[in-house]
C-alpha cells in the first residue's frame, strides 16, 4: 500500500462501517435485518477522510485518459468534489441525476459537460454494478463516452466489477471489503462439528467400518448416544482425508443420506471415532428419515478419504480423485465431489458442483482445492453401484478387448445361425464371464447405417445375447442374404441397473451420464431401452434424450405425469469390424483403453485436412457441418468459419507441400476476397462480421498476389480505423446498448494486422503501446478462455514486426493462465465455451500456446518454450480423441466422408467445420515449432527470420 492508502484502510476501517445496534436499524434491499454496512459518509464527510479518498482516487486516475469525473446518487458527490478540487485544475465535475431535471435547467448531467471527451464515474463502492450500470447509461444518452470507473471499495464476486471490465469500461477499487478492511473478520465463526454423548456400551474391537456404522446407528437411534469407540477395526484404514457415511435403501438403491467430514490436518484422523462420528452426523441430516425400525431395511458403506493434497485446477482427474474446494476468504464454505459419479463425465462437472453447488463459492473468489482417493467399504454381501470411486478390477472389465472379441465373435456367430448360414458352432458364454450381473444385452448391425437390432432383458449373459441376437435376425431392414463379414457389430451389456421409479423426466435427465447409460422406461407392461448412443449419435441433450425414450415408448403424456417407471443402466460396448472387437466409450472406439503409441502430427494433419479439403463446395468454401450418424449436412453457417478453415488448409498445404490443398484454400480465399465490400466480407447464406474479416486478412497474409489485393487493404484499413486512442479495438463511441466484442476480436484483428504489415508495413500503428496496456489491464481484471485463445496469437504476431517485450509478457500471461487450468491427466483444457466437458476449443487454446511458445523461441526463453511445447503436446493427445479415424465410422451413414472430422465433444458426434480447422490451425503450427526445436541453430535463426 502506499502511505495515504494505509491511512485510508485504517480510517475506513475505525470509521467506514456501520454496526447495527437498538438505536441503529440496519437493512438490506429486501427488507431484512444486516449486521453492518459500508457507510462513506462517516468518512468523506471529514476533512481528513475526504482529503486522503480524494488523495488515492487521483492516483488512480492517473491511468485514465479522462478529466472528467461524474458521480450518480448522493455517496459519491464529496469524493468527486474534493478530486476536483485537488486535482490541480486537471478535473471538472458531473452530477447524474436519477430523472431529467423538469424545469431550470431540464438536464439530467449537471456541470460544465464536454461531450466530445471521455468521461470517469467516480462513487463509493461498487457491487452488482447496477448504480455503475445508471452511470453509464445516462452519460452516453447524451452522447459521451465513458472510459471507465474508480470506487472506494468493492464488494467482490458480485458481478459488478467483473461486467464492466469485461464490457470495455475500466473498472477499478482501491479496497476489497472483506479483506482490505477486514470485515471477514466479523462473521461468526463456523459452527464446530458437535461430540456426540458416548454411552456404556464399548463397540467391539476388529469391527468392519460398515458393521462398526451399523452398531453406532442403532445405539444412536435407540439411546441418544454412542458406543465407545474400539482400538481398533478389521485392519488399518486410511482416512487421513476424511470419513463419510451412506445409507441406502436395499429394495431401490435410493439413497436416504450421505454426510461426514474432511480432515484439513491428517493428523486428526482417528479411524474407528471417525466413523462413529461420520454415522451420527450422517443421520442428524437424515433428520428422522432413518429410525430404529427401518434400519433393518437399509445398506451402509463407509467411505475413507486418504490425505487431502494441495492441487491446482490441472491436477483435477474425475476418474481417480474425489475433491474438495474451500474458499480462502471464508474457510468456512466448503464442498466436495466424488469421482465417478452418477450425474457427471467430466472434471469441469465435478469442480462445478465442489466448487459452486456444494461450498457455494462465487463466480472469480479465490479458493483452495484439493484431491483425495477414495477407497469405499460396503456391508459384506451387499451389492452397491460402482460410483464414486475409482476403477478398480472390478469395474475396468468394459476395457478387456480379449473379452469383448469373445462376445461379439458369439454374437455374429449366433446370427449366422439364425439366417440359417452353415452350422458353425461357438462355445456358450460363462455365467462370469462378465464380473457382474447383466441385466441385458443389445446387438446391432451396422453397414453405412443400422441394419438390425435386438435387446433382450433379464437372462443370463449368453441366453440374453441369444434371444438378441435372435431379434436382429428377424429386423426387417436386415436382407437376408447380406454379407455379415461386411457389418460392424457391436454388443451392449446393460448392467448395474438404478431404479428410479415414478420419477420426473427432469429428474431422470440429471441422474443420466450424457453418452454413457442407457435408460429404461417402462409403461403398460412394456420396457423400452434406448441405448447410450442414441444421445451421442444424435447430439442430444439429456432432456431430449428423456423425453425420446417417452417417445418411443409411446407414453410421452404419462411421463410428463410421473406415470411410467424409469432404470439407468450402464452400459459396456464393443464394436467387432473384423477379428479383433474394440471397447467403446460414448459409441466410439475408446483408445485411452489400448497401449498403443501416440498418432503421430503429420498424420492427423493429413487426416484433417483431408476432410476440409474434400467437404469444399462449388462455391470453395467448406460445407460449414456434417452430422456423420445420418449425413445430414449444413451447407453454409458463419463466414469467420468457414474461411479459418481454408486458412489453416493451406497452412497443411504449405507444410506437407500439398499443391492440391493449396489451390483448393487459395481458390477459395479468392472467392471471399471477390465479396468484400467497404472493407467487409458479404457472402450469400453466411453470417459475416469483423472477426470474419480479421481471419480473411490473416489468411490471404501469406499470399502476396491476394494481400496486395483492393479487398485486403480495405479489410486492413478499416481494422486499423477500429483501433481507438485509449487502446481499445471498436467503435469511435462505445455503447452500452451496443456491447463490443473484446473477447474474440482484439486478438484476431492484431493478428490480422501483424501478419499483414509484412505485405504493407503502415497497415500497422506506429505505436501498439496503448493497445496492448489495455487488453493486459483487461485479462488481468477478467481472464477468459476467449482471449487466452486468441490474444497469444495476435502478440506474436505484433511481437515478429516490433519486438515489444510487452506483446511477449501479455502472451506469457494469457497462456500461463490457460496451463494453470489444463488437465494432468488427459490434457484437455477447463475451458467454459463448452459449458459441461472439455471440447475441441482445446485446440483452440492450444492455437494460443503454439504462438507463445513461438515468441518463447524468439526470445530465447528455452525453460518457458519447452513448458508451452508440453502443454501443446498434451492438448493434441486430448484432440486426438475427438478425430475421427476410419475404425471409428462404422455407425455412420456419412462413412469415409467423416473420416478426419473433430467432434465437439465426446459425448457428440456433430461435426462443424471451425472444430476441424482451429485443431488443424493448432497441429500445423505445432508441428512447425517441433520441427523448429529439432534443426540446427543456423536453420532455427533463418526461419525465424523468414517469419518476420
Amino acid at each position: 500500500m502506499t502511505p495515504h492508502r494505509d491511512l485510508l484502510a485504517t480510517y475506513l476501517r475505525a470509521r467506514g462501517i456501520l454496526y447495527a445496534s437498538l438505536d441503529q436499524p440496519i437493512r438490506h434491499r429486501d427488507g431484512s435485518p444486516a449486521p453492518w454496512a459500508f457507510y462513506s459518509w462517516n468518512t468523506t464527510l471529514t476533512a481528513e477522510g475526504l482529503r486522503l479518498a480524494a488523495l488515492c482516487i487521483l492516483e488512480r486516475l492517473q491511468g485514465f485518459r479522462a478529466t472528467q469525473l461524474a458521480t450518480i446518487g448522493y455517496t459519491g458527490m464529496p469524493l468527486l468534489s474534493a478530486c476536483v478540487l485537488l486535482g490541480e485544475g486537471r478535473y471538472t465535475g458531473l452530477c447524474i441525476r436519477e430523472q431529467r431535471k423538469a424545469y431550470v435547467s431540464c438536464r439530467r448531467v449537471e456541470g460544465p459537460f464536454d461531450k466530445s471527451a471521455p468521461v470517469v464515474i467516480i462513487d463509493d463502492s461498487i457491487s452488482s454494478g447496477t448504480s455503475l450500470r445508471k452511470a453509464i447509461q445516462a452519460i452516453e444518452d447524451e452522447g459521451a463516452e465513458v472510459e471507465g470507473a474508480v470506487a472506494l471499495v468493492r464488494f467482490p464476486y458480485r458481478g459488478g466489477l467483473d461486467w464492466a471490465n469485461a464490457a470495455g469500461y475500466r473498472t477499478e477499487t482501491l479496497f476489497d471489503i472483506w479483506t482490505d478492511l477486514r470485515m471477514v473478520e466479523t462473521l461468526a465463526p463456523p459452527l464446530c462439528r458437535p461430540t456426540p454423548t458416548t454411552g456404556d456400551l464399548v463397540a467391539p474391537e476388529l469391527l468392519h467400518p460398515a458393521a462398526l456404522a451399523r452398531l453406532t446407528a442403532a445405539t444412536y437411534l435407540a439411546t441418544g448416544a454412542v458406543p465407545i469407540a474400539p482400538q481398533a477395526m478389521d485392519r488399518s484404514y486410511d482416512c487421513a482425508g476424511g470419513v463419510f457415511v451412506s445409507f441406502r435403501e436395499r429394495r431401490n438403491e435410493y439413497r436416504i443420506a450421505r454426510s461426514g467430514f474432511w480432515h484439513f490436518d491428517p493428523a486428526e484422523a482417528r479411524p474407528a471415532s471417525d466413523v462413529i462420528a461420520a454415522t451420527v452426523a450422517t443421520l442428524d441430516e437424515a433428520n428422522g428419515q432413518i429410525t430404529a425400525s427401518n434400519l433393518a431395511q437399509l445398506k451402509i458403506a463407509v467411505t475413507f478419504f486418504s490425505a487431502l493434497e494441495p492441487i491446482g485446477p490441472g491436477g483435477l482427474d474425475f476418474n481417480r480423485f474425489g475433491i474438495v474446494a474451500q474458499s480462502r476468504v471464508w474457510p468456512h464454505k466448503r464442498g466436495g465431489a466424488l469421482p465417478n459419479t452418477q450425474v457427471f463425465i467430466s472434471e469441469i462437472e465435478q469442480y462445478r458442483q465442489a466448487r459452486e453447488t456444494n461450498a457455494r463459492i462465487l463466480p472469480g473468489e479465490p479458493h483452495d482445492l484439493f484431491r483425495h482417493e477414495v477407497t469405499k467399504y460396503v456391508e459384506p454381501g451387499e451389492m452397491w453401484l460402482p460410483y464414486g470411486a475409482r476403477e478398480d478390477t472390478d469395474t475396468t472389465w468394459w476395457r478387456d478387448a480379449a473379452l469383448g472379441t469373445r462376445i461379439t465373435a458369439r454374437a455374429r456367430t449366433l446370427i449366422a445361425q439364425a439366417l440359417g448360414r452353415g452350422n458353425a458352432e461357438s462355445a456358450s458364454l460363462p455365467g462370469n464371464a462378465i464380473p457382474c450381473p447383466v441385466s441385458g444385452v443389445a446387438v446391432r448391425l451396422y453397414r453405412s447405417g443400422l441394419v438390425a437390432y435386438g435387446l433382450a432383458l433379464g437372462h443370463s449373459l449368453d441366453t440374453a445375447l441369444l434371444a438378441a441376437c435372435a431379434q436382429a435376425a428377424i429386423d426387417a431392414r436386415l436382407a437376408r442374404d447380406i454379407d455379415l463379414a461386411s457389418c460392424a457389430i457391436v454388443v451392449s451389456a446393460l448392467h448395474h441397473p438404478e431404479p428410479l421409479g415414478l420419477a420426473s423426466m427432469r429428474m431422470v435427465a440429471h441422474k443420466l451420464r450424457r453418452g454413457l447409460d442407457a435408460l429404461g422406461v417402462t409403461h403398460a407392461g412394456h420396457t423400452t431401452v434406448l441405448l447410450p448412443s442414441v444421445l451421442t449419435y444424435n447430439n442430444l441433450s439429456r432432456e431430449d434424450f428423456v423425453r425420446t425414450a417417452a417417445r418411443h415408448a409411446d407414453a410421452e403424456a404419462e411421463a410428463e405425469a410421473c406415470q411410467v417407471e424409469w432404470n439407468t443402466f450402464q452400459c459396456t460396448e464393443w464394436v467387432a469390424a473384423g477379428a479383433r472387437a474394440l471397447p467403446l466409450r460414448f459409441g466410439f472406439p475408446d483408445r485411452t483403453a489400448r497401449s498403443e503409441p501416440p498418432v503421430e502430427t503429420h498424420t492427423l494433419i493429413r487426416l484433417l485436412a483431408t476432410y476440409i479439403a474434400h467437404s469444399v463446395n462449388a462455391d470453395g468454401l467448406p460445407c460449414y457441418l456434417l452430422l456423420p450418424a445420418s449425413d445430414d449436412t449444413q451447407t453454409h453457417g458463419t463466414a469467420g468459419r468457414a474461411i479459418h478453415a481454408l486458412m489453416a488448409l493451406d497452412l497443411a498445404g504449405r507444410l506437407l507441400n500439398e499443391k492440391t490443398w493449396l489451390d483448393t484454400a487459395q481458390s477459395g480465399l479468392r472467392h471471399c476476397l471477390e465479396h468484400v465490400r467497404d472493407g467487409t466480407i458479404m457472402l450469400a447464406h453466411c453470417a459475416g462480421g469483423t472477426l470474419a474479416d480479421a481471419v480473411l486478412l490473416s489468411a490471404v497474409a501469406a499470399h502476396s498476389t491476394l494481400a496486395t489485393s483492393a479487398a485486403a487493404r480495405s479489410i486492413a484499413h478499416r481494422l486499423t480505423q477500429m483501433l481507438r486512442p485509449d487502446g481499445r479495438f471498436g467503435s469511435a463511441r462505445r455503447r452500452l446498448a451496443l456491447p463490443e466484442d473484446h473477447e474474440f476480436l482484439p486478438g484476431a484483428a492484431l493478428a490480422a494486422l501483424g501478419r499483414f504489415a509484412a505485405v504493407d508495413p503502415s497497415a500497422l500503428p506506429s505505436s501498439l503501446t496503448a493497445s496492448i496496456a489495455w487488453y493486459a489491464y483487461r485479462f488481468s481484471a477478467c481472464p477468459g478462455w476467449g482471449s487466452a485463445g486468441w490474444l497469444p496469437q495476435g502478440m506474436q504476431a505484433v511481437h515478429l514486426v516490433t519486438a515489444d517485450p510487452a506483446a511477449a509478457q501479455l502472451a506469457f500471461a494469457a497462456t500461463d493462465w490457460c496451463i494453470e487450468r489444463q488437465l494432468t491427466s488427459t490434457g484437455a483444457f477447463l475451458e467454459d465455451l463448452s459449458p459441461d466437458e472439455p471440447s475441441f476449443n482445446t485446440g483452440f487454446i492450444a492455437e494460443g500456446v503454439a504462438a507463445s511458445w513461438a515468441i518463447a523461441l524468439e526470445t530465447g526463453d528455452t525453460s518457458r518454450a519447452s513448458r508451452y511445447a508440453a502443454s501443446w503436446s498434451n492438448a493434441m493427445r486430448f484432440i486426438t480423441r475427438l478425430v475421427l479415424f476410419p475404425e471409428d465410422v462404422f455407425a455412420m451413414r456419412a462413412g469415409p466422408i467423416a473420416v478426419g472430422g473433430v467432434r465437439c465433444t465426446l459425448s457428440r458426434s456433430d461435426i462443424r467445420i471451425d472444430q476441424v480447422s482451429h485443431c488443424l490451425h493448432a497441429l500445423v503450427k505445432g508441428a512447425q515449432l517441433e520441427q523448429l526445436t529439432r534443426s540446427p541453430l543456423p536453420q532455427r535463426a533463418a526461419f525465424l527470420e523468414q517469419q518476420k
